[in-house]
């Protein structure tokens, strides 16, 4: 379950994203970049997934501006920022990779560099920008990969 959706583990990444109800403002930005396809491909991915509310917490200005059709560009890039695969870590679960205390770097196929951290249980996500964001649902299988729900969005410098 993430938040009041059921994610099931024989369904794609994209699938389970669009069944959410906490995840509208990622689907439309996967929709706006048109990256639907490479998401319900097989494969291992891992998507560090910001929900709605982690949207909302943006600047409103910016928000908007990365929303308008002739920015799509940038709204690719940040998405980009949000995906690992074909390395050894894309789909695999971090609780299994990782013991507290221990951290590891992902490249990202927007070429972001993210350090995933583990304290205490919790696991953390250092990127672009000097961005310190939260996984508040990590490991949730799919069909096609790993989905860790974060709380806010990943931005790289453009």
């Amino acid at each position: 379950m993430i938040g009041q959706s059921v994610m099931y583990s024989s369904k794609t990444i994209l699938s389970n994203v669009i069944d959410s109800r906490t995840h509208k403002t990622l689907i439309k930005a996967i929709k706006s970049v048109k990256l639907e396809q490479p998401l319900m491909k097989r494969g291992s991915f891992t998507v560090f997934a910001p929900d709605d509310a982690a949207f909302a917490a943006l600047p409103e200005a910016y928000s908007a501006r990365l929303f308008q059709r002739v920015n799509r560009d940038q709204m690719a890039r940040v998405l980009a920022c949000h995906i690992i695969a074909g390395n050894e870590m894309a789909g695999k679960r971090l609780s299994e990779a990782m013991k507290d205390g221990e951290s590891l770097e992902l490249q990202t196929l927007g070429g972001c560099l993210l350090t995933i951290s583990r304290k205490d249980g919790k696991f953390f996500v250092s990127g672009p920008a000097g961005s310190h964001i939260a996984i508040t649902e990590p490991d949730v299988a799919q069909s096609n990969g790993m989905i860790q729900i974060v709380d806010r969005v990943l931005v790289p410098a453009f």
